[in-house]
């Protein structure tokens, strides 16, 4: 796993847009770190984390399908925690329209969009990325490490 530098742009568009996952914004903003998982030099998997003070956003988790059942999406989401603990992150958001049992698996639980911070809804996935019908999670992350 390492922390993904421009020349991987095409990959991680490329595995996105394969796994119908926004990258509208992902490279024109500063406070997205975008993690990936590697078979030589070919992008496999991609978890992003959008960083708003102590909160962030966690971006976009996508493994290749033929690279799926190896816990390669475990490995990034545990990658992701790393950085957001470096980075102060206490509390982590995400939308989804088709993950929610994935997270809530990992710790993450349903909340209101009502109730998530200013900052947060005033983030592109919030405001017009994801659809209103996304679910919205959480998990506090401030008592793991």
């Amino acid at each position: 796993m390492r922390i993904l530098k421009t020349e991987y742009t095409d990959q991680v568009e490329a595995l996105l847009n394969r796994s119908q996952l926004p990258t509208l914004d992902l490279q024109e903003k500063e406070n997205i770190i975008l993690i990936g998982a590697f078979e030589n030099e070919t992008v496999v998997g991609v978890i992003g984390l959008e960083i708003y003070q102590h909160e962030g956003v966690l971006r976009s988790l996508a493994v290749k399908p033929e690279c799926r059942g190896q816990n390669i999406a475990g490995a990034l989401l545990s990658e992701l925690y790393i950085e957001a603990h470096n980075n102060n992150v206490q509390r982590l958001f995400l939308l989804t329209t088709t993950a929610e049992r994935y997270f809530s698996k990992q710790g993450f639980y349903y909340v209101e969009r009502d109730e998530v911070p200013e900052k947060i809804k005033q983030s592109s996935q919030f405001l017009s990325i994801c659809p209103a019908s996304a679910k919205c999670l959480v998990r506090d992350l401030s008592s793991k490490q």
